[in-house]
């Protein structure tokens, strides 16, 4: 191992996404670029939304009253169709909480009502407790990226320092909108653009075997890269 644990720490992707601050563009213009309709918020088109993946679940769960038939073998059942259920069951409810996120962002509806209330009903049912998550989760994003002030993405570090990267969020944008929005930020973000295509399991177990922590290229300096 090199002088201070650095010099000989293998990085885990050259590729890196740029990291001093950009010259050509802000946040304002960022925004600016977007177009305007990304950042209304339908109530009816985020509860259709909503409706459908309950619809989902509920279609998953009263195909599960079929596992035990007599027709069904016992192998067939445990060996396939309740993990093939529990997948997919999963990931729809993940959905759900992906709209409960919505709420805490306030991107659900225009309303501040609505969203508290289907934030926390959802939230409730998949045992997140709404409030306190809404304010962790509101200081994460002030914080992201930094190692020091983060309190849910903290990963192993070889260095205490402070690394003060604040993020400004934007308006609250339904994700329906999302993509459009992506698509529109592409030309002006340039490198700073990344977008991993990788398959999710690939990807996870990857980066499980190559992200131990996190240190700076030199001692001292306030970006951090995943090392091995």
């Amino acid at each position: 191992m090199g002088k201070g644990g650095y010099a000989e720490s293998k990085v885990i992707d050259r590729k890196r996404v740029p990291a001093t601050p950009p010259d050509k563009f802000s946040v304002g213009v960022l925004r600016k670029a977007i177009p305007a309709h990304c950042f209304e918020r339908s109530t009816v088109t985020s509860f259709l939304y909503l409706g459908t993946d309950l619809a989902i679940i509920a279609a998953l769960y009263y195909a599960t009253t079929w596992f035990s038939h007599p027709a069904i073998p016992g192998w067939l059942a445990w060996g396939l169709l309740w993990p093939a259920y529990w997948f997919c069951q999963g990931a729809v409810s993940t959905g759900v909480w992906v709209i409960s996120h919505e709420c805490g962002h306030q991107s659900f509806s225009p309303s501040q009502a609505v969203n508290d209330g289907v934030g926390f009903v959802f939230h409730t049912l998949l045992l997140v407790p709404y409030y306190s998550w809404k304010h962790s989760h509101r200081r994460h994003h002030s914080n992201t990226g930094n190692v020091a002030k983060d309190e849910v993405f903290v990963p192993k570090h070889r260095e205490e320092e402070d690394y003060d990267f604040n993020w400004t969020q934007m308006a609250p944008m339904p994700h329906y909108h999302a993509q459009e929005a992506t698509e529109a930020l592409k030309p002006i973000l340039g490198p700073y653009y990344k977008r991993d295509n990788r398959n999710v399991f690939r990807a996870l177990w990857a980066d499980w075997n190559a992200c131990g922590y996190v240190a700076p290229d030199v001692k001292g300096e306030g970006v951090l890269w995943y090392r091995k």
